[in-house]
């Protein structure tokens, strides 16, 4: 043909077309939204990325980085309160610093989400001080949002089923309400224990433990080591 590859400007859509192999592969519409892999401006969840990939039996993004250093690929995620480009208007707490949703067509549209993994700041932020937390979300059967499931707040803390405070344990489990209970599952030949450490090596790895033998079925209290 005239052309394997090409840059062409629709005036009719105020779009800019790039192709290869006398195909379109990209585009740039009139609202800045840079489209791959089609050429109809669409939405996910009601948002309107700047960047949209979408087509038929791919759905990738790769990043990969080549050095001889520690140093990875990066994905990274920022927010501010400007209000202009390049501003640093310093956040608040509980503001979202990002966000990664996963969503699925229920039929109708892809506008319910099946899980979330947010970041949100967890305190007053200053100057090189940043505290966040991270937050895991999943979607109940039957619900079109997604709930919150885990969180691992500034101070390190996992919590389980609730986002309450005052607590000084790293591990906090439960709802606060109804039953709620954590589960150890070993083999039917096997130990399900926890452990007291003070130190990392030896027997310091378990000063005290509770440990159920499922081959005999019997519970072990023990202290010092004993």
């Amino acid at each position: 043909g005239e052309y394997a590859g090409y840059v062409q400007y629709e005036h009719a859509n105020d779009a800019l077309k790039f192709g290869t192999a006398a195909n379109e592969r990209m585009r740039l519409d009139n609202t800045g939204q840079l489209l791959i892999g089609h050429s109809g401006s669409s939405q996910l969840a009601g948002i309107l990325a700047q960047v949209n990939i979408e087509s038929v039996n791919s759905g990738n993004l790769t990043v990969k980085r080549n050095s001889a250093n520690e140093f990875d690929a990066t994905i990274s995620l920022g927010k501010t309160r400007a209000t202009s480009i390049g501003g640093a208007t310093i956040v608040q707490e509980n503001d979202r610093v990002g966000t990664i949703g996963f969503f699925a067509s229920d039929g109708n549209d892809t506008g319910c989400s099946a899980a979330i993994i947010r970041a949100e700041v967890d305190g007053t932020p200053g100057s090189d001080d940043m505290p966040g937390r991270l937050l895991l979300m999943t979607t109940a059967d039957g619900a079109n949002g997604a709930s919150e499931r885990l969180r691992i707040n500034s101070s390190g803390q996992v919590q389980i089923g609730n986002s309450a405070s005052g607590f000084t344990t790293k591990l906090i489990a439960g709802t606060g309400s109804g039953d709620n209970g954590i589960t150890i599952y070993s083999g039917t030949s096997n130990n399900a224990f926890l452990h007291f450490a003070d130190g990392t090596s030896g027997a310091d790895r378990y000063r005290g433990y509770i440990n159920y033998n499922h081959t005999s079925n019997f519970l072990q209290l023990a202290t010092n080591d004993n």
